[in-house]
């Protein structure tokens, strides 16, 4: 009998250590969508733009939802793991919001699983790490066309569009001073205010994804393929925070390296698909909780490939809060010059301006938003407009 409650006993407490080390979170959302969706013909054969061909217009209901949890395996090392729907493969586009007309849509996908180690002097993300959005990894996402991503990086939002990196990432945090006080005029306060704080964070990211492309065919052969297009890219970059009781600044850029496994148009370089790349970015990022809850947010992306596109991203955000509402104005804007065929020099130019507005209710989050979509596109100084869209949304989302 005593050996039965011991082992009871055993059992309560390792499921309370476990209970205790984990972190769970989630959130479900509702979204009533309505869209006018107005097409445009082309050129036509003088050279003069087109008329508008036709309007359309769509109502759906939506669905989408996180789980997410985080378990502590020791001091300096976590693991976690986040279902999301919208991530499987036989869905189209990565939206977490589905249509709610099957049960595929709402089927969950992981969107993250990955291990932190966080030592005193770095941090390693192991797996399919979280990446936060910014104008770079927008335009990287939509232009590389790779796994759960949509093209147009003014569709919507960064986590509607890319759901993890998979890979490494290592980061070194250095705090360059940190000013704080823990009492004022001999009274002790209840926590440490910090009047000053300036930290820079270096990192380094490995990302290894599968691209559409060509691979090397050998009709009625035994040869096989020389690689896949699986693909990888080293990207460096670093973070710099400047913190004061009225405002909160952050500097974050990225430079990047992808390496590209096969040919198609460069034939003198067995591993690039492409003579060279560039892919950089940086996005500024100024909060003032004590006024208005303040955010003010410019971000810009660049992606340029050697005889194939310019690819450029602009994304300006700013953000109020008064009396528990939040308003959000988002406007913006890419451009994407070809640089081969008969459409050299041409450019598709897609904006985008979003107006948001949050207010909670007994724990209820509600958003209703409107965004403005269109593309112009720009043959040899004649623009014309290709297609305009007008979205009108209703989320309502409890988190957890």
């Amino acid at each position: 009998m005593k050996k039965l409650l011991v082992l009871i006993l055993i059992v309560v407490l390792s499921h309370s250590a476990i209970a205790a080390s984990l972190n769970w979170w989630g959130l479900v959302s509702f979204r009533e969508r309505h869209e006018v969706l107005t097409e445009y013909t082309d050129y036509t054969q003088s050279g003069e733009p087109g008329t508008e061909r036709y309007t359309d217009c769509n109502s759906t209901t939506k669905l989408g939802y996180k789980l997410g949890v985080k378990l502590d395996l020791a001091e300096h090392l976590s693991a976690a793991l986040t279902l999301r729907s919208g991530l499987r493969a036989e869905q189209k586009g990565s939206v977490m919001w589905q249509d709610i007309n099957n049960s595929t849509g709402l089927l969950p996908g992981i969107q993250e699983a990955y291990l932190d180690w966080k030592t005193p002097y770095v941090e390693a993300e192991l797996g399919k790490i979280p990446q936060d959005g910014t104008a770079m990894w927008d335009l990287y996402a939509a232009v590389n066309q790779t796994d759960e991503r949509l093209y147009n990086p003014t569709d919507g939002i960064f986590n509607d569009r890319f759901a993890a990196l998979n890979g490494a990432r290592i980061s070194v945090p250095v705090d360059i001073f940190h000013e704080e006080i823990t009492e004022y005029q001999g009274y002790k306060l209840p926590q440490p205010v910090v009047l000053s704080h300036l930290s820079v964070t270096p990192r380094a990211i490995y990302h290894v994804d599968k691209v559409a492309g060509y691979r090397r065919d050998w009709a009625a052969s035994e040869q096989p393929d020389e690689r896949d297009l699986d693909w990888y890219a080293v990207f460096i970059g670093a973070e710099m925070n400047y913190a004061n009781p009225l405002l909160d600044y952050t500097l974050d850029a990225d430079y990047g390296m992808p390496y590209r496994l096969g040919d198609k148009y460069i034939q003198d370089d067995k591993d690039s698909v492409y003579a060279a790349e560039m892919i950089w970015g940086v996005t500024n990022t100024l909060k003032s909780p004590l006024i208005f809850n303040l955010m003010l947010q410019m971000s810009f992306g660049y992606n340029w490939r050697d005889s194939i596109f310019t690819a450029r991203f602009w994304d300006y955000t700013a953000a109020a809060e008064f009396k528990g509402f939040r308003l959000t104005g988002r406007y913006q804007v890419g451009s994407h010059e070809h640089e081969f065929g008969n459409y050299i020099g041409s450019k598709a130019l897609n904006s985008a301006w979003h107006v948001y507005l949050n207010k909670t209710v007994w724990d209820l989050d509600i958003q209703p938003r409107v965004i403005w979509f269109k593309t112009d596109i720009d043959q040899g100084g004649l623009r014309k407009q290709q297609r305009a869209l007008t979205r009108y949304e209703l989320t309502m989302t409890a988190k957890f």
